[in-house]
């Protein structure tokens, strides 16, 4: 049993049952429609695995005074933070039953946690399952893979009103070569933080539906030229490709009652892209909440970002800029309310499984003080 446990994991660290490809695709469970052939893999009789590593490792080389965690900072002194560690695998059974597992390990006070934990059914292109933890339908960037940004970090607007992974049903597909792709899910209710930069609570529901009723979600794109590809970045340097999503989401809270609406833009071609995201969202408080809030009245809130950038095609060189505006709560004017600029290089190491990045980020408030609270981040990542 011992020997066959072994065999079973050379096999998914050295085996090269699948294709290369360029990106990878199932790193932080991408999307159905943009998945990506895994580089590594084993397959036995009908099952085939994958394995699923990522390691980010930043260190900052600057930051200022002002700059906290709860803000979505990088960090709050220099030197050197465990961003990720995640670990699992992707497999399928009989090429037509997908399923993933993996879990962060370098979650809060170093404690592991699920991510995802799904399997579906995937034996037609126009329609297919999925039930589990996985992302809820709704972000672009959300969506798009951790190891696969252009920049270190998402932007702070989809961080703090885009729900990652929650537990649920997911029916999906695409027509036409992805001219018309769509995803709809149900899922339990959503719980985030009383504040804007605390974002949505991850919650396995291992106990259950505790905190709310249902959530639901719906994501329709179109990808008229065929598909973008899991990554953000323009990777392949190949034709004009374009990408268009639209998406919604409404959760019927216990504590609060959560209306989302996004839209997104994607463009590469031959080595650049650009990649603009609006986000839009209402939170009601509930008149009898059943988890204690400092929310007492609606809060709306608005995210834009957009950024450009470029690949060389003769080595793997990329620099990337984005600008996002950021609105809380538009009932008032406070620091909150800012502009951030953020640019960065990035360079990639034996096809991509190695890549290092550089960060710069400044952030203007638009009222009140203007804080300290720039930062200069350097990532090392891992991702298979």
């Amino acid at each position: 049993m011992k020997r066959a446990v072994g065999i079973l994991l050379m096999g998914c660290i050295l085996g090269a049952s699948a294709p290369a490809s360029a990106d990878c695709g199932h790193c932080e469970g991408a999307p159905q429609e943009t998945a990506e052939e895994s580089r590594f893999g084993l397959q036995l009789g009908g099952l085939k695995l994958s394995p699923m590593v990522l390691l980010q490792i930043q260190s900052l080389q600057f930051i200022g005074e002002d700059t906290y965690l709860q803000a979505l900072d990088a960090g709050e002194n220099e030197g050197f933070r465990i961003r990720r560690a995640r670990l699992g695998f992707d497999g399928v059974l009989y090429d037509v039953l997908p399923f993933s597992i993996s879990t962060e390990l370098a979650g809060e006070e170093g404690t592991a946690r699920l991510l995802d934990a799904w399997f579906g059914v995937s034996a037609l292109d126009y329609v297919q399952f999925k039930v589990g933890a996985h992302k809820v339908p709704f972000s672009a960037t959300a969506l798009a893979p951790a190891a696969l940004g252009s920049l270190i970090e998402r932007p702070f607007g989809v961080r703090a009103m885009a729900p990652f992974r929650q537990v649920g049903f997911q029916i999906f597909g695409h027509l036409a070569n992805h001219a018309f792709g769509y995803h709809l899910g149900t899922y339990n209710g959503l719980q985030r933080s009383d504040t804007f930069f605390g974002g949505y609570i991850e919650d396995p529901a291992t106990a259950g539906n505790r905190f709310g009723e249902f959530s639901h979600a719906l994501r329709l794109t179109t990808q008229p030229l065929g598909p973008l590809g899991a990554s953000i970045y323009d990777r392949a340097h190949g034709p004009f490709k374009l990408g268009i999503g639209v998406g919604g989401l409404f959760s019927d809270g216990d504590t609060r009652d959560i209306f989302g609406l996004g839209a997104d833009l994607h463009m590469k071609f031959k080595g650049a892209h650009l990649l603009a995201e609006y986000l839009w969202s209402r939170t009601i408080p509930e008149s009898t909440p059943s988890q204690s809030t400092t929310q007492t009245a609606e809060i709306t809130s608005m995210a834009i970002a957009a950024e450009l950038g470029y690949l060389l095609e003769i080595i793997p060189l990329g620099a990337t800029v984005r600008f996002e505006w950021l609105d809380p709560n538009n009932e008032v004017d406070d620091e909150s309310d800012s502009w951030i600029l953020t640019a960065g290089i990035n360079y990639s190491l034996f096809d991509n499984l190695v890549r290092l990045q550089l960060d710069y980020t400044h952030r203007e408030e638009l009222h009140g003080i203007s804080l300290a609270n720039d930062s200069v981040n350097v990532q090392f990542q891992l991702g298979l």
